[in-house]
């Protein structure tokens, strides 16, 4: 999977878009970049835009254990993650949503980038 990363200065928010196929390495990779910008720019917001993702793997126990790993990135507890997700994938990255959240991390997905930002924002 390919990550391109900027950063959006007025609304102090990360941005993540992805490209190609998401398995749990390049995942696992994604978090560490993620974790390295957010920390890089001060900032404890994440827009993660998945929409030109072509083909995602992984399996249940890995998509239980990704809280553990972003944890383990060092990522501030208190930062909020919205993902907007197509719809294909949206069942998979429910399940991510609902193992996210009751383990702590403000993880949410969405249907567009402006619903995202709207959440973010809040």
């Amino acid at each position: 999977m390919e990550v391109n990363i900027s950063y959006l200065p007025d609304d102090q928010i990360v941005v993540v878009k992805t490209h190609g196929d998401a398995d749990a390495k390049s995942s696992g990779e994604m978090v560490k970049s993620i974790m390295l910008s957010m920390k890089e720019h001060r900032s404890l917001r994440c827009l993660l835009d998945h929409t030109e993702i072509h083909f995602v793997t992984g399996k249940t126990l890995e998509v239980f254990y990704r809280p553990d790993e972003i944890k383990k990135s060092g990522m501030p507890m208190n930062v909020k993650l919205a993902a907007v997700i197509p719809e294909i994938y949206r069942e998979h990255f429910k399940f991510l949503e609902t193992v996210c959240q009751n383990r702590g991390i403000s993880y949410r997905i969405f249907e567009s980038n402006q619903s995202a930002l709207n959440w973010l924002k809040m």
